[in-house]
């Protein structure tokens, strides 16, 4: 004797959409992050664009953590803010301001919060704005001119654009939440370069840490950002 099913006792098609869509989001989303963890090569460097928007503004390491070459500095945005008076007409310069550290300091107190994002938005900026990759710097050293040469130059160009684009976007966001009710007009931005105690002297008092800096120019506030807190 047949059993008899009743239609209304399967699954909604949407759950099988949805279901179907989680399962090659989830592949897409490893396939993009094993191009962008392993060795550079022609497929990852064709990809890049896609590869830096999906992993490295929120998501930014790479294997300098590891030996032999770690990292070998701390790098620490600052920025300066330009606001007219409230009572007058005159400009107002504030002093520096670390917008990186208290993002640190966030997520170390509680990993299980927004900082632990927040906190990687500084690193994926200035991954960007220093854009450069092994394999086309070596393709640029031997081929100075041609077409592919002239298409590497303008994609590795506009990275750093899109870098410098999200730098001063990210401080108009910190000057907004610093400043809600001022007047911002200009917004500069500075990185600290300081590079770090080596383990061998990390109980030396008399170390002394190597600073530099590099000074971006002064750039218009951007109104229409969102705070970042």
């Amino acid at each position: 004797m047949k059993k008899s099913y009743k239609t209304d006792s399967l699954p909604h098609p949407i759950i099988y959409i949805g279901a179907f869509a989680l399962i090659m989001g989830i592949v897409i989303h490893f396939i993009l992050t094993m191009l962008n963890v392993v060795p550079f090569n022609p497929v990852s460097r064709r990809l890049q664009p896609v590869l830096q928007l999906h992993s490295s503004l929120l998501f930014a390491q790479d294997w300098h953590l590891f030996a032999p070459t770690p990292i070998k500095e701390n790098q620490i945005l600052y920025m300066q803010v330009k606001m007219k008076s409230s009572n007058s007409e005159d400009v107002i310069t504030s002093e520096w301001i670390d917008i990186t550290t208290p993002l640190v300091y966030g997520n170390q107190s509680n990993f299980f919060s927004p900082f632990n994002r927040m906190a990687r938005i500084p690193q994926g900026i200035i991954q960007h704005v220093f854009h450069s990759d092994e394999v086309s710097e070596s393709y640029l050293n031997l081929h100075k001119n041609g077409e592919l040469s002239e298409e590497i130059s303008k994609n590795m160009s506009a990275i750093q654009q899109a870098g410098l684009a999200n730098l001063y976007r990210y401080t108009s966001s910190y000057a907004k939440y610093l400043y809600p009710s001022g007047n911002i007009i200009e917004v500069h931005p500075k990185l600290v370069i300081e590079e770090v105690v080596p383990f061998s002297k990390r109980y030396d008092k008399n170390v002394t840490k190597k600073l530099s800096y590099l000074d971006f120019e002064w750039k218009p506030f951007d109104p229409n950002v969102i705070s970042i807190y």
